[in-house]
């Protein structure tokens, strides 16, 4: 059975008003929000639309207007050691008083192909019920798929894409590309309270995606030839390039 690889995950907090060049490092690193110790990978961009901090760690936090980002590169770590559920509990601690909308809690997973063929072709053919409309034009039709399901009161949308990766120093890597995005609204009430429960949760989100991808989008590609993903190594912040799908938008639900 094919293996898939969940590669990064993002949490995105939706905040009114929110000042971009008031992120940089000496704020994150006096109000505790992030160790000391941590060194940035490289140089901060800064602006008054959007702020970026890059770490040796794997992880960045950019802020905009209307949106903190912080992600981090998943890969082969053990889940125990992954602190960005701590660290953006911390920052909207530290601003308790901002107002936030909501909470975005995405994936981006990939599952190797044997070839771009093999990848183009897996959603006509393991994704989409057969149909004549396939058959049309010259060549194999492509195709991305967008889903909506509804999960225990919340909302997961899953993207499905036939793409191509490449890590540093790697030929162009044939891939299915899934982007998972958990959505959830905060009520008027407590929104503070409200927003670090989601955040403290984001493991319980990952199980249910990749069981999701697992029992529903695996099971039926038995036959399949697939080769085993090689990663870079863990901190390795160098960004990965990815053709013909886009990368998952780190976006929450409407609100």
């Amino acid at each position: 059975m094919s293996k898939i690889v969940t590669q990064e995950l993002a949490l995105v907090i939706a905040v009114k008003n929110h000042d971009p060049l008031m992120v940089g490092e000496a704020f994150l690193k006096q109000t505790g929000i992030i160790p000391s110790e941590w060194q940035l990978a490289q140089k901060p961009y800064l602006s008054q639309q959007a702020t970026q901090l890059v770490f040796n760690n794997g992880m960045s936090i950019i802020a905009e207007s209307e949106r903190v980002v912080f992600s981090q590169a998943l890969a082969e770590r053990e889940l125990s050691t992954i602190e960005i559920g701590e660290i953006a509990s911390k920052y909207a601690a530290i601003l308790k008083k901002a107002d936030y909308q909501g909470v975005g809690i995405n994936f981006s997973s990939f599952i190797p192909q044997p070839s771009h063929e093999a990848a183009q072709t897996y959603i006509s053919k393991y994704v989409l019920a057969p149909a004549s409309w396939q058959q049309v034009g010259e060549a194999p039709v492509r195709a991305n798929v967008n889903l909506n399901f509804s999960l225990s009161g919340r909302q997961l949308t899953l993207s499905i894409n036939p793409a191509a990766i490449q890590f540093p120093e790697q030929e162009l890597m044939p891939v299915i590309l899934f982007g998972g995005n958990f959505g959830y609204q905060l009520d008027a009430a407590d929104k503070l309270t409200q927003l670090t429960n989601i955040l403290s949760k984001w493991q319980t989100d990952l199980a249910q995606y990749q069981q999701l991808i697992e029992r529903h989008f695996l099971t039926d590609v038995r036959d399949a030839v697939v080769i085993e993903a090689s990663l870079p190594p863990i901190g390795d912040t160098t960004e990965l390039k990815i053709e013909n799908a886009p990368r998952l938008q780190p976006l929450t639900a409407a609100i």
